[in-house]
C-alpha cells in the first residue's frame, strides 16, 4: 500500500521536474479522492487511490519535459 505522504511527494517532484501536467493533473485528483475516503474512514479505498496517484505521478516523472 501507498500511504498519502509518499504519493504527495512524489507529485510535488513531478511539478518540480517539469512532469507532464496532464498526468500530474490526474495524480492531485487521484489523492484528492484518497483524502476523501480517509476522511470517511474508508482507509483501504484510500489506499487504493494514493497508489493510483503515486502511479500517476510516477508517470509524469518519467515523462518530464
Amino acid at each position: 500500500e501507498v500511504d498519502r505522504g509518499v504519493a504527495q511527494v512524489l507529485i510535488e517532484e513531478a511539478v518540480a521536474a517539469g512532469g507532464a501536467s496532464r498526468i500530474i493533473r490526474r495524480a492531485r485528483r487521484a489523492l484528492a479522492r484518497g483524502n476523501r475516503s480517509a476522511d470517511e474512514g474508508r482507509y483501504e479505498r484510500a489506499a487504493v487511490h494514493y497508489g493510483r496517484a503515486w502511479s500517476a505521478a510516477s508517470q509524469a516523472l518519467r515523462r518530464a519535459e
